[in-house]
């Protein structure tokens, strides 16, 4: 998902971010990164993906340090595709 021109366009304006405290990518598009990926679906696709196996790979260690077994639910909130909520129980 960093490979996306847009996500190496958006890193290359990494100074004028720490500089100004602004969005690099409201710099260069005109527009928040959200607005951004609702015109190009195709790309937050690729980047919910993305975030979606950091999310796979993070859960074993995760689960291992919390031990969520003393809880009898848990809720994923935010998470678009609900990717640990829906592994976590399976790691109980």
């Amino acid at each position: 998902m960093q490979a996306e021109e847009s996500r190496w366009r958006a890193w290359g304006e990494l100074l004028y971010s720490v500089k100004t405290g602004k969005s690099a990518v409201e710099h260069i598009y005109g527009m928040t990164n959200w607005e951004w990926y609702a015109q190009n679906p195709d790309a937050f696709e690729r980047f919910s993906e993305g975030m979606a196996e950091l999310t796979r790979r993070a859960i074993p260690a995760l689960v291992t340090a919390y031990g969520f077994s003393a809880h009898q639910r848990i809720v994923d909130v935010g998470g678009r595709p609900g990717t640990y909520g829906s592994a976590v129980p399976d790691a109980l």
